[in-house]
């Protein structure tokens, strides 16, 4: 699996072709690739050789103090409005972790001690994920993984502030660059 995100050069996010190695001139090539495979995929048919990509699309931090503090409230609205992602949140946000009511809402606690959980959700197939869940649902997205950062403390007495980290990514099948026949 490649992995994508981050900026490139002059500052905006890599594109798949830069991802995969591919040159200038490739470019229109590979797109006319990608074209038919997502054409083949989508009427039930074996597109051939296939690559997956892992897209960065948001990683957002709460800042819980001075200046410039910030809740992640916007990105809280947008996921429980996400059917499901609604319960995986009331699970992991309370004042205690629910183990039991993560995992019935399909989440998976990757790390969890009495200070922090993180966990994660995996949601497959493409969506119109509002901006604040990375946006519209890129090309050949077969999935969106969200990353939840959870902590714990006296002073994180309500939801929002026990929500410090999310991160989110796109996860995208794309024809193989080098071993496509298309």
């Amino acid at each position: 699996m490649s992995r994508a995100g981050g900026m490139g050069e002059s500052g905006e996010h890599e594109t798949i072709e830069q991802v995969l190695g591919l040159t200038e001139g490739e470019h229109a090539e590979y797109g006319r690739k990608r074209r038919r495979f997502w054409h083949l995929l989508g009427r039930g048919v074996e597109p051939g050789p296939w690559v997956m990509v892992e897209v960065d699309l948001a990683e957002i931090v709460q800042v819980p103090s001075g200046a410039g503090r910030c809740d992640l409230v916007e990105e809280m609205r947008a996921m429980e409005a996400v059917p499901e992602l609604r319960d995986l949140l009331q699970a992991a946000l309370g004042s205690e972790l629910d183990e039991a009511a993560v995992a019935a809402a399909g989440g998976t606690i990757a790390s969890h001690d009495e200070h922090e959980t993180v966990l994660y959700a995996v949601l497959e197939g493409a969506r119109d994920w509002p901006g604040s869940l990375g946006g519209v649902a890129g090309a050949g997205e077969v999935e969106r993984r969200f990353e939840i950062t959870v902590r714990r403390a006296a002073w994180r007495d309500r939801k929002v502030r026990r929500f410090a980290k999310l991160s989110i990514v796109s996860v995208q099948i794309h024809p193989d660059p080098v071993k496509s026949a298309l």
